[in-house]
């Protein structure tokens, strides 16, 4: 669980890589050297201006494995290429007698596919899809266990799936979207997913292609240049260049650390990146720049023409927080906290904290930062009363600096990460359901009240019992007795109590649930309160920022009561 998790947010990708591709629209900078033959054309900029984003397309992969430990739901399936796949592959794990096992009530086959989003990293995980084939007889996947699947590229080919290299591997514990969402269908019994179960095994590069057939390898080199003479860092003393031209038409570029969690931008930011160094014409370009930037139509572009340049900009931006436009400042703070410039953090801070439309920029703007004031501007958003503006700040910190004591947490076997961070505010849990198991308990003190009879699946339940909690495992076979737990009311102790238990992430989160929907628990539980991008800014009606905002935090909450 120490490797990033990636979230399902290549959607973004698609809808938006149009941009990275039109014209940028900005005045001609002419070169004044007669003797420059790249730039012969007086047309050139920009490294946008004569090359494509290449590797924003997000990979589908697919595989075939088992589930075990079913509650006789599985079933036996029948003779297809799809078991035959299957039986193959248990014989390479040298797993005696497959037909037996697939005759199990207790197991059954699956199709597991995942989305391998742009940029991924080998050892990035990712969720899971599962669901059983077309006909199958089994009934529900609920408690099962994935067997290691292999995750091979797949596409569509004259109409025919063709399939190609291995992509990933996953396994883990279903949850099945019954359990999930509470839905109570047939389908929503045999579909579900591993939450961060894929573990990428390759890593997708993204690149710059040279547009036109004239751009020869003299420009790939070009191109590359310009690139690395913004972008780069010392390896062991040594300079390294984000950009590396591989061929005469492509150029792979290497994702810089602190955009990591923001490609978009990068690729935008790189597609501005000048050709040529126009020092005697900087002054003037600078200039240009901060009137486009004190304008409200053309800030955004100019914002980032400005982070294209570089630290050389940094006092061009600053000017732009002093703005009384709150989307000026913000884009000026933006592309400054990308610089790394200490300035951009409380105007950074106040917009998360009074607008929706810019949170999630805003706490990818901290995150990015190497800086100890945007790592404690977002340890102190973990105790605002938003819970989406809590949860993100504390996603956020946990990007930056997975060591910070305030969001290591603690690993509980194989099934979760559990978090506390002290808090002044209302009591609250967070749970993921995308991404990572993962459990935040915001509060200075996170218990039930008694008394109360939680039930989690067939196999657990949680009841108060006098001054403690007792959490039972029940056994099906006679000649195996009860597992017993003792602990506090606090609700850390029990999730632990109960994964000692072998519960699983899904009764975790059930028992959760139920504990709100019965009201033995008198906080806030909140469901992936993640801030979400792409959210459009009304002026008019910023001085009701939160508004909007808080009814998401009802819905999320509403979804436990739905769910229960």
């Amino acid at each position: 669980m120490g490797r990033r998790t990636i979230s399902f947010w290549t959607a973004v990708f698609t809808a938006t890589s149009l941009l990275l591709t039109g014209c940028h629209n900005k005045p001609v900078v002419r070169s004044q050297n007669p003797d420059d033959n790249l730039l012969a054309e007086r047309e050139v900029q920009t490294v946008g201006d004569i090359t494509a984003p290449v590797g924003l397309r997000a990979v589908r992969a697919e595989g075939l494995t088992l589930v075990n430990s079913l509650r006789a739901t599985g079933s036996d399936p029948p003779p297809n290429s799809q078991r035959t796949m299957v039986i193959e592959d248990m014989k390479r794990r040298s797993i005696e007698n497959p037909n037996e096992i697939l005759a199990s009530p207790n197991t059954s086959i699956v199709v597991v596919r995942g989305i391998i989003p742009p940029g991924a990293q080998k050892g990035d995980r990712i969720d899971v899809e599962v669901t059983v084939p077309r006909r199958s007889g089994t009934t529900s996947l609920e408690g099962g266990w994935m067997l290691q699947a292999r995750l091979l590229e797949t596409a569509y080919l004259g109409n025919q799936l063709r399939t190609g290299r291995t992509l990933a591997y996953a396994e883990g514990s279903i949850m099945t979207d019954s359990q999930i969402e509470g839905e109570t269908s047939e389908v929503a019994q045999v579909h579900g997913r591993v939450i961060g179960g894929g573990v990428v095994n390759t890593d997708r590069s993204l690149g710059l292609a040279l547009r036109s057939d004239r751009h020869t390898g003299i420009y790939s080199i070009k191109v590359s240049d310009a690139i690395n003479r913004r972008f780069h860092h010392f390896d062991r003393g040594s300079k390294k260049g984000a950009a590396n031209p591989k061929t005469d038409k492509y150029i792979e570029l290497a994702v810089q650390p602190h955009y990591r969690n923001n490609l978009l931008r990068y690729l935008r930011v790189v597609q501005l990146v000048p050709l040529r160094e126009y020092t005697a014409e900087m002054p003037d370009q600078l200039e240009r720049l901060g009137n486009e930037l004190r304008a409200i139509e053309t800030s955004q572009m100019a914002a980032l023409e400005l982070e294209a340049i570089g630290d050389q900009a940094a006092p061009t931006l600053r000017s732009g927080l002093e703005a009384s436009e709150p989307l000026i400042r913000f884009y000026s703070a933006e592309a400054l906290a990308y610089l790394n410039d200490a300035s951009a953090v409380p105007y950074l801070k106040e917009a998360i904290e009074t607008e929706p439309a810019f949170r999630w920029n805003g706490l990818t703007a901290l995150a990015a930062m190497i800086d100890v004031d945007a790592h404690e501007a977002l340890s102190e958003l973990m105790h605002s009363e938003s819970a989406e503006t809590r949860y993100g700040a504390f996603d956020a910190l946990r990007e930056a600096n997975p060591r910070n004591p305030l969001v290591q947490g603690q690993v509980l076997g194989d099934i979760l990460v559990m978090h506390h961070v002290p808090s002044d505010q209302e009591p609250m849990v967070h749970v993921r359901r995308q991404g990572r198991p993962e459990m935040v308990m915001f509060g200075s003190q996170v218990q039930l009240q008694a008394p109360f009879a939680l039930f989690a699946g067939h196999d657990i339940m949680v009841k108060s019992d006098g001054d403690k909690v007792k959490v039972i495992r029940f056994h099906v076979s006679p000649d195996r007795g009860d597992q017993v737990r003792y602990c506090r009311f606090d609700l850390q102790e029990i999730v632990k109590a109960m994964v000692e238990l072998n519960g699983s992430y899904a009764d975790v989160i059930t028992v959760i649930m139920e504990a709100k929907e019965k009201g033995c628990f008198g906080g806030r539980v909140v469901f992936d309160a993640l801030p979400k991008s792409g959210r459009q800014y009304t002026p008019e009606i910023a001085d009701e920022a939160d508004e909007p905002f808080e009814s998401e935090d009802d819905a999320a909450e509403q979804n436990v009561t739905d769910a229960a």
